[in-house]
């Protein structure tokens, strides 16, 4: 059971990076999760909905590690998980 503080405060942050910004590029959405995701390091985090690659969070997720589609990834949750969000997790240290 994992700190659902952190995908809400992270969703959040995301729902206002794409009202000013609606597309960024890597090293722009790395920044922002960065931001985002720093004040977190190693918790328990639980992001519920909020990393699903339709979602904000999943959006910037997506412009920072994604390689392939996003009909691709939401076509293949393993793919998604395995390539994608795995990747995410692994920078910030997520449990």
């Amino acid at each position: 059971m994992g700190n659902h503080s952190v995908g809400n405060a992270m969703s959040a942050g995301a729902d206002v990076a794409l009202i000013l910004k609606e597309n960024f590029t890597k090293e722009e959405a790395l920044l922002v999760l960065d931001r985002l995701g720093e004040p977190w390091r190693g918790a328990d985090a639980e992001f519920d909905d909020h990393a699903y690659p339709d979602q904000p969070l999943g959006r910037l997720i997506f412009a920072a590690f994604g390689v392939h589609t996003q009909e691709q990834y939401a076509a293949d949750d393993e793919l998604w998980y395995e390539e994608v969000y795995r990747k995410f997790r692994d920078r910030y240290d997520f449990c």
